[in-house]
Order: structure tokens, then sequence, then C-alpha cells
């Protein structure tokens, strides 16, 4: 990852802040809702443990009655059904290193697989594309055998330099910071011209919107720091009216250390911080595994082994960082979040 430091001068704590704010809103079965107190469910407990682990904390050592997210994970993976519950869940278990090709017995792994079309893409269009190529990079795939994906993915591309959720769609930050991350992850270059893109959707306050010259908000202004450090772009100097985007998510984190979505909203904040969290951490998809802990349940490894953990997938990449990641729902823009509409998460 690109140097930046944890901030926590802040009033809200930065990195560190939110980490905590998270580690609290840990349901007693050991996941995760979209807020503090909601219900569990499969999405939220992994973008969770997406962003604990971008923060450098590994989930199986983060407990609530003796349960990690892990335990809940397994315990309901029934729920994980979809593309993007997929690749979410693959991505979330290399982050704790766990084993998703040996996971509640089932592989996840090839499940994935079975989803991508001849051409490379995956059901939903180029978020879905996207971050199929992050969970199989995750799982260890080489980036040879993500060259259709990827090639898939430049041909979306819009004459603007960016990409909307599915080809034939306006372009917008969320797709564009997804896109840029994927591309990236298989190799072989082609992220200049989105790179410009998101140059250009940069609104006044330092943040993006979800639209184009919309409001912006914390979890597109994620999105896109996360591609613009996939692309090796430095966030901190892409500015607009003087503001860079660490400014924009400093300014939108509340004095107990969440995150925000907007100005003016503050729905869903557990999935908003967990995305936060990886734009202050620095840390585009796929995460490296992150080190245990030592103390209960606390291994100090990420050797190789089953679902319970310490499994990391053989081959994972590591990718200058040793976090997490993020991401919602198949066929549904990473920033679904902000059409205020319940919509469901994706990986």
């Amino acid at each position: 990852a690109l140097a930046g430091p944890l901030d926590g001068a802040r009033a809200g704590g930065g990195a560190g802040g939110a980490t905590a704010w998270l580690e609290r809103a840990q349901n007693a079965d050991g996941g995760f809702g979209s807020s503090p107190g909601a219900d569990s469910n499969a999405a939220m407990t992994g973008w969770a443990m997406l962003g604990l682990e971008a923060a450098a904390r590994n989930p199986l050592d983060i407990r609530e009655d003796g349960r990690s997210p892990v335990d809940f994970l397994r315990k309901r993976s029934g729920e994980v059904r979809s593309v993007g519950d997929l690749e979410r869940t693959i991505l979330a278990l290399v982050g704790a290193g766990a084993n998703p090709r040996d996971f509640a017995g089932r592989d996840l792994v090839a499940e994935l697989r079975k989803h991508r079309s001849p051409d490379g893409s995956y059901p939903g269009g180029v978020n879905p594309t996207a971050f199929g190529i992050l969970a199989l990079r995750a799982a260890g795939d080489a980036g040879s055998s993500l060259s259709r994906s990827a090639r898939w993915l430049r041909g979306a591309q819009n004459p603007d330099g960016g990409w909307g959720f599915r080809p034939d769609a306006a372009s917008d930050p969320d797709s564009t910071g997804a896109a840029l991350q994927g591309l990236a992850a298989a190799g072989g270059g082609g992220t200049g011209r989105g790179v410009d893109y998101l140059r250009g959707a940069q609104e006044g306050d330092g943040g993006w919107s979800l639209v184009e010259s919309g409001p912006s908000n914390s979890q597109s202004t994620a999105w896109a720091v996360q591609g613009l450090l996939a692309a090796g772009v430095d966030p901190g100097g892409v500015e607009s009216g003087g503001r860079d985007p660490f400014e924009f998510l400093a300014a939108r984190q509340a004095a107990d250390g969440h995150y925000r979505y907007s100005a003016s909203s503050d729905q869903t904040p557990v999935w908003v911080t967990t995305q936060a969290l990886a734009a202050v951490a620095r840390e585009p998809f796929p995460l490296d595994p992150v080190p245990r802990t030592s103390g209960e349940g606390g291994s100090g490894s990420t050797s190789a082994g089953t679902d319970g953990g310490g499994g990391a997938a053989t081959g994972a990449p590591t990718s200058g960082g040793g976090s997490s990641g993020t991401f919602p729902s198949a066929g549904e823009s990473l920033g679904d979040a902000g059409r205020g509409s319940g919509a469901t998460p994706i990986p």
C-alpha cells in the first residue's frame, strides 16, 4: 500500500477510533448488522470482516460471547448464495487466514467459477466481474487465469474513461473504483483513463458522489480511493477545491469513531464504516491474510488449515498491505446504500 499513517489525531480517532467502534458493534452471535443492535446477517458480517482486516485486525480475534465473525459465517453459510455473496465471503475469509475452498463443507471458489461466462464476465455486469477477479486473485489464481475477465472489463469501459454498473450505463465513481481494482489485480495495465475519470468526477469537497455532480458520500469516496490506490496513485494528491478525499472522510467521522454516509445522512453506519476503513487504511482489494494476535484462539500465524481459521488459501497473493476489503451484492452498484432502499451489499 502507498505510505500513509492511520491517523488517530482527529476527534473521531481516525482508523483506530473506527476500528474500536466497529468491534463494539459486534453482536452476541459473532456477526454484524447494518447498524449497532441490528440483526446479524452474512452480508454485513463479511463487510465488517473486510473493514477489520483493512485495519490489521484479524476477525478470528474479535469475539463476542466467545463467537467470532467467522463462526457466524460458518453457521449462516446458507445465506452465501449469489455471485456477490461468494465474492465478498471469499475475500473476507482469505483476509482472516481461513480457507474458502473448504468452508462449512463448501468450495466457495469452485462455486464462484461456475458463474463465470465464457467471455469472462459475471452476471450483474461490471462490479461482479471486477470482484470476481479480486476474489479469485485472493484465492490464489494467477493473473493469466483472470485475463478473460480483465479483457471484458476493458471492453466495458466508457469513452470518458470510467465505468458504469453495466456496459451501457453512464460512468460512476463506485463502479470505476471497482474496475480499477480488478484490472490492477489481473495485471496488464489499462488503468490510466480510469484515473483521469476519477480526477474529473471529484467534487469540490474532496469526495465523490454516487452519480456525477451529486452530493459526495463516504462510500463512493472510499471506492474511488481504493481504485486510485490500486492504480498506483496517491489519493492524498488528488484534490478538488483544495481538499483531498481523506479530508472529506475525516469530516464525516463522528466523535464515537464511526463514519457517516454523508453530511446529512447516517444510514447503515456499520457498512459505511467498514468501507471507509479500507480507504483510510490505504488498502485496495484483495487484502493479505492478517496475522493473528496472541490470546484466545490466536495462533499468531496464517498457515494453511481448515475453515476454522489459520487456513489461508494456497497461493494467496501479497498486495502490499495486510488488511481487508468490502463490496455490495450481485447486480447492484457499489454505492447502493446511498439509494436509501435497503439494498443488500454485494461481496
